[in-house]
């Protein structure tokens, strides 16, 4: 009986394919496309992405040293830049390229990835996650991760060129660390050479930045402990002159909304204030849809940790992004869709309108409860029916950034 609800499944899954293929008005460009309807972005008060589209405007016009910048929160799907990959591409193929964005001083995840980019890191480094536990100051960095280490010869190396050799270009080189009593010294090398030595040592701990100019273009970068004390590493940003796009992406595995509310504030507000993104996109929900006892008090959970951000980012727009659909088996039997996704997207929908955030529902454009058997069945989901794979990432990148286009039309049109 459970197989022949699963055949059922697939052929009206298949059949939903060609129906919504077949509907006029819509070229459908990669597989699957047909499985997503085109989503609007909902901006109640009518302002969401007033700063952002501010900035894009600009370095839509070529402006010299225009460079917008996007900093994506989220969890595991983020973690792995299976949406943000094809986010960051479309919009420095349209806009231009002002760099590969922020990456974390190491590997906190074997899964962590971003693309065109590779990372490692010697074993001495202890790494600590926003989510729990970690330094008691509670400093996390930009990205949510802080690496530390009281080892000499400790290091870490970035390269700008991916596994088939293609380079992405960077010409700034910006490391994020943790200045503090007693703090440790560190070598930093570019291709090879010894550019500098820094010292981390400061009267009291604070957030520290500095960056290094270099020729335009792939780079290997190493930051080396040089001793004298501990060493906090937060990661490092690559950037180019511009006009262009930066599309920083920042997932913590395993983490939920509530995480962004662990960061110090003050030490958050450092961190964004460097950074200067433009808007601040956050993708929760998949992991909060595991616990029940949160979901039964999302708003109040919630609200708190997005409110702090939105303090803390210096006036950056922001969008939330709501979670993907999401099955789960039980004792093995036959995938349902979890029951709890539908109260975190409405959650989610009235904390955007209650921040002044916009509110962008991927939820109801892959088709709403039960879409993910359909979507795994296309081959756009994994098997663990919570994931994109790379198929389903492209598809997702590809509507939110053409919703975002559509919105930033309208915009200009009324500015």
């Amino acid at each position: 009986m459970a197989r022949a609800r699963s055949v059922r499944w697939l052929l009206v899954g298949a059949a939903a394919i060609v129906l919504l293929a077949a509907v006029p008005g819509r070229v459908h460009a990669e597989p699957g496309r047909a499985l997503f309807t085109p989503t609007e972005i909902e901006d109640a008060s009518g302002r969401g992405l007033d700063r952002f589209f501010a900035s894009l405007r600009k370095t839509a016009a070529r402006r010299p040293g225009a460079v917008t910048r996007i900093a994506h929160y989220g969890d595991s799907v983020i973690v792995g830049d299976l949406i943000t990959r094809h986010l960051r591409k479309l919009f420095q193929e349209r806009y231009g390229d002002a760099g590969p964005g922020f990456v974390l001083a190491g590997m906190p995840w074997d899964w962590y990835r971003h693309a065109g980019m590779r990372i490692g890191a010697s074993a001495g480094w202890q790494t600590y996650r926003g989510i729990s536990g970690g330094p008691p100051d509670h400093r996390y960095g930009y990205g949510g991760v802080t690496f530390v280490t009281r080892s000499t010869g400790e290091h870490v190396w970035i390269t700008t060129e991916d596994d088939e050799g293609r380079a992405l270009k960077a010409s700034i080189i910006d490391v994020h660390y943790l200045a503090q009593p007693e703090g440790g010294d560190i070598d930093v090398l570019v291709d090879g050479e010894h550019v500098l030595t820094l010292s981390t040592s400061a009267d009291s701990g604070s957030s520290a930045f500095h960056a290094v100019r270099v020729p335009d273009g792939g780079h290997r970068i190493e930051l080396r402990t040089a001793g004298n004390g501990e060493v906090r590493l937060f990661g490092v940003a690559l950037e180019r002159e511009g006009p262009g796009v930066v599309y920083d992406s920042l997932g913590v595995n395993n983490a939920c909304t509530t995480m962004l509310g662990r960061i110090d504030a003050d030490h958050l507000g450092e961190q964004l204030g460097h950074r200067r993104p433009d808007l601040i996109v956050l993708t929760f929900g998949a992991n909060e849809s595991n616990r029940p006892g949160l979901v039964a008090r999302y708003r109040t959970a919630v609200l708190p940790a997005v409110r702090q951000l939105r303090r803390a980012s210096h006036g950056a727009s922001c969008l939330i992004m709501a979670p993907m659909d999401r099955g789960m088996r039980h004792d093995g039997g036959e995938a349902e869709p979890n029951a709890l996704i539908p109260t975190i997207v409405e959650a989610q929908r009235g904390i955007a309108r209650d921040t002044g955030c916009a509110f962008f529902d991927t939820f109801a454009g892959m088709g709403g409860s039960g879409s993910m058997r359909r979507w795994v069945a296309a081959g756009l989901a994994g098997g663990d029916m919570v994931h994109p794979t790379k198929e389903g990432g492209a598809l997702i990148g590809r509507e939110l950034f053409e919703a975002v286009e559509r919105a930033f039309d309208r915009y200009r049109e009324a500015h």
